[in-house]
């Protein structure tokens, strides 16, 4: 039995059609450009060199370390 909403989002990751394909593509670039340049929105102490960057270190080290484990 098909769920309502896991199925169509199922879907999606199997880049049904060449045009979803690049469009998820232009959409990691997109994500990848936000989240480089919020690292020098916020100056002084919670910018990229004080309290936000614990939570740089901590966004990177989260997903190494499940790599480590289970990849």
């Amino acid at each position: 039995k098909k769920r309502a909403v896991f199925y169509e989002v199922n879907y999606l990751h199997y880049n049904p059609n060449a045009w979803w394909m690049w469009f998820s593509d232009l959409f990691a670039v997109a994500l990848i450009f936000l989240s480089i340049t919020s690292f020098f929105i916020v100056k002084g102490k919670k910018g990229a060199w004080g309290r936000g960057g614990i939570y740089i270190a901590i966004g990177f080290l989260i997903p190494i370390v499940f790599l480590m484990i289970f990849g």
